[in-house]
């Protein structure tokens, strides 16, 4: 038996948990603008659901043989909400597998950009995520 008087996890004390309520695949687009950057944004998640993101494919097409760099964020692009980051070197694709799902919370875009492209290229992004609910229970 457990000893009340000690520290335990809240996923034990109170049975917080999540229950997967939908899988799905999302293709996302995005334009490079004058500064040679593309922003590809998802819809923000709806509440009070979370995504979990187990891949994501990004597919950039490009003008010139140049790498150039691919964020991916949760919210607008930025230090703190940077969730991945990569160098995509000419004729290459982009693809992240989470073993442990990246998060995107309640009311929060996925968000990918990609910076040193030049005007006009573009890119698509595929996400493919469970939408999840937390759930709790007594304890």
């Amino acid at each position: 038996m457990t000893d009340p008087r000690l520290p335990h996890a809240l996923a034990l004390s109170q049975g917080v948990g999540l229950q997967t309520v939908d899988l799905a695949v999302l293709p996302i687009t995005g334009k490079a603008d004058s500064s040679g950057t593309i922003i590809m944004a998802a819809d923000p998640v709806p509440s009070p659901y979370l995504w979990r993101v187990e891949r994501l494919v990004v597919t950039p097409t490009l003008a010139g043989p140049n790498t150039v760099q691919c964020g991916v964020y949760g919210g607008s692009p930025g230090a703190g909400t940077v969730r991945d980051w990569v160098d995509l070197l000419p004729g290459s694709i982009g693809v992240a597998e989470y073993p442990q799902p990246l998060t995107v919370d309640s009311n929060t875009s996925l968000m990918v950009q990609i910076t040193g492209a030049k005007p006009g290229d573009s890119a698509t992004a595929v996400v493919q995520y469970a939408v999840v609910q937390r759930t709790t229970g007594g304890g």
